[in-house]
């Protein structure tokens, strides 16, 4: 293994490159990518405004599955052969990526690549700022923006699995009657009776915000009282006016998250947490990936453009060479 070959943004564009690489040393391992998902971060890295973390290539691509090809010093967990899924800062769409034995979960029995590479990071996301962050618990409601995305499908799977009733805001009657199914209590369109019919739901005790832009003040009178705003996009712009006195009167909380560039040590935690509670339930199926399409690794440009155009219910993935 002397080189490993990826995908970098150029002027807007995707860039096949070749480059050398070192076996994995300490507490690393290299894994064969046999599939990857697809993530906004991608689209915004791509159009240069979202660099990966300092210290991470250049690489495009946030989560794989695939095989682990070698081990390094001190990895006890892992062993060549291992089927597995991993969260990763860059280099998702790699034929080869080397990272922290810490990032990887093992594929689930019976799962395919494609399903693997579907999984960690809308899972990682709506786990960790549905449980932890927002603290959710049993009964509280929830309302989620962007809901057929694969961050909205993962959230919705896991309130339905925890018992918080889910609000899903979506583009079009497709997507409303695709969430539903999915475990959505309610859907509601994004057309000029979105505030009024939310409003009648409300209130809600967490929203995950993939939106901000002028989405976020008009949010904040759906929100009960202690209710928590965790922030996690900004697909309609990152620039509004706020009610203080609504956020005071209420006592609500506003947080945003990231999870690209947090520590190894910060992502192993959110893994084994998911791994302790979640585990039972993917191996019986009750949460399960959504893949909306899958495209071959060399039609990396028209997953991005499929992606962009919001035409997805569920994750984009691409698959490598087998």
């Amino acid at each position: 293994m002397s080189e490993i070959n990826g995908w970098v943004a150029v002027d807007g564009k995707v860039q096949r490159v070749s480059r050398p690489v070192n076996p994995p040393g300490e507490g690393e391992v290299c894994i064969r990518i046999h599939a990857s998902g697809v993530n906004r971060a991608d689209l915004m890295q791509l159009k240069g405004h979202y660099p990966p973390p300092p210290g991470y290539s250049d690489f495009m691509g946030l989560e794989c599955a695939g095989v682990v090809e070698a081990v390094g010093a001190g990895v006890t967990q892992w062993e060549a052969g291992d089927e597995v899924i991993a969260l990763l800062a860059a280099g998702g769409y790699n034929d080869r990526v080397v990272c922290d034995a810490r990032q990887l979960l093992p594929l689930p029995a019976g799962w395919s690549m494609e399903q693997g590479a579907a999984f960690v990071e809308a899972f990682a996301t709506a786990w960790l700022n549905l449980y932890q962050i927002g603290a959710l618990e049993k009964g509280e409601r929830v309302l989620l923006y962007a809901g057929a995305s694969g961050v909205g499908c993962a959230a919705i799977q896991l309130c339905k699995l925890m018992g918080n009733p889910v609000t899903a805001v979506v583009g079009n009657p497709a997507k409303a009657e695709f969430c539903r199914k999915l475990g959505a209590d309610e859907a509601v369109l994004r057309d000029a009776d979105c505030w009024q019919n939310l409003a009648r739901l409300a209130p809600f005790d967490l929203l995950l915000d993939s939106v901000a832009g002028d989405w976020l003040p008009k949010s904040l009178p759906l929100m009960a009282v202690d209710g928590r705003l965790v922030l996690i996009g900004l697909m309609g712009g990152s620039l509004c006016e706020l009610d203080a006195a609504t956020v005071l009167m209420k006592r609500l909380r506003i947080q945003g998250s990231t999870l690209r560039g947090r520590a190894v040590e910060f992502k192993a935690q959110v893994l084994a947490s998911m791994r302790h509670a979640l585990w039972d339930a993917l191996q019986q199926q009750q949460l399960v990936p959504v893949i909306d399409r899958v495209f071959e690794r060399e039609e990396l440009s028209a997953a991005f453009e499929y992606l962009a155009g919001n035409r997805n219910m569920g994750k984009v993935v691409v698959r490598g060479e087998r």
